[in-house]
C-alpha cells in the first residue's frame, strides 16, 4: 500500500504515544482510484482514510469526519467528546507493539486528534470485510495503544461483536459508513476535484457493502 508520492502513509511505532507529523503535512492532494475496490479491505481503507481526511480535495470539508464520530460517539457508552476535528490527522496502518505480550499490532486506521505527540483524542479502526479476526487481535491492539486510551471501533459489514477484544469495542457496519457518507455529500463542494471520487465510492460501498 506504500507510494512514492503519498505523505499519508503512517509510519511504524514501536509502542507508546506516536509522534505523528503535524497535521498540515499529512495531507495528501492525490485522488485514489475507486475502480475495482469491491471487497478489498486493503483498498477500502485507503480510500476511507482520504475521505475521513478534512483536508484531502473530495469537497466535503470536516463533514464526512463529524459524522462517522458522531456516530461513534452515540455507541460509546461513555461521554465521548472529538474536539476540534478540522485538524484531526488520519493515518492509515499504523504498527507498534504490544508491551504485554511483545507482539506486533497493526491498526487499519487511526484518527488522532489535535496535539502532538500526545492527541487530545484517539479513535481506532480495526476494519473486516471478508478475513476473521487474527489470533489474539483485538488484545493485541488494546495493549499497543493503551496509553492513548483511543476509543475503539470495529468496522465489519454485520456490525458484529469483536470475539478477540473486550468489550469496549464499539460495532460500526460498512451500511453506516455509506450513510454518513452519503449525508455529507448532500452539501458538499461538487466542483472539487475529487468530489467525483467521493460519489462513486458511495456507489461502490451501496453495490458491493450493502
Amino acid at each position: 500500500m506504500s507510494s512514492n508520492t503519498d505523505s499519508s502513509e503512517a509510519p511504524t511505532h514501536a509502542g507508546g504515544p506516536l509522534q505523528h507529523p503535524h497535521p498540515t503535512i499529512t495531507r495528501s492532494a492525490i485522488v485514489p482510484p475507486v475502480s475495482s475496490l469491491q471487497r478489498d479491505e486493503v483498498r477500502n481503507c485507503r480510500l476511507l482514510r482520504w475521505l475521513l481526511d478534512p483536508l484531502s480535495p473530495h469537497g466535503m470539508g470536516t463533514q464526512f469526519l463529524r459524522a462517522f464520530l458522531a456516530r461513534v460517539a452515540t455507541l460509546s457508552s461513555e461521554l465521548v467528546t472529538f474536539p476540534r476535528a478540522e485538524t484531526a490527522t488520519v493515518v492509515i496502518e499504523e504498527t507498534r507493539t504490544d508491551p504485554h505480550s511483545g507482539q506486533l499490532a497493526r491498526a487499519d486506521l487511526l484518527i488522532y486528534g489535535p496535539g502532538t505527540p500526545n492527541p487530545e483524542w484517539t479513535v481506532l479502526i480495526e476494519a473486516k470485510i471478508d478475513a476473521g479476526e487474527q489470533y489474539d487481535q483485538g488484545a493485541r491492539l488494546q495493549g499497543a495503544w493503551e496509553s492513548d486510551e483511543p476509543t475503539r471501533v470495529f468496522l465489519t459489514t454485520s456490525g458484529a461483536r469483536m470475539v478477540t477484544g473486550d468489550e469496549n469495542w464499539l460495532p460500526v457496519r460498512w451500511v453506516d459508513v455509506a450513510n454518513d457518507l452519503r449525508s455529507a455529500l448532500r452539501d458538499s463542494d461538487s466542483t472539487a476535484p475529487g468530489h467525483a471520487v467521493a460519489v462513486e465510492y458511495l456507489r461502490s460501498l451501496e453495490t458491493h457493502l450493502p
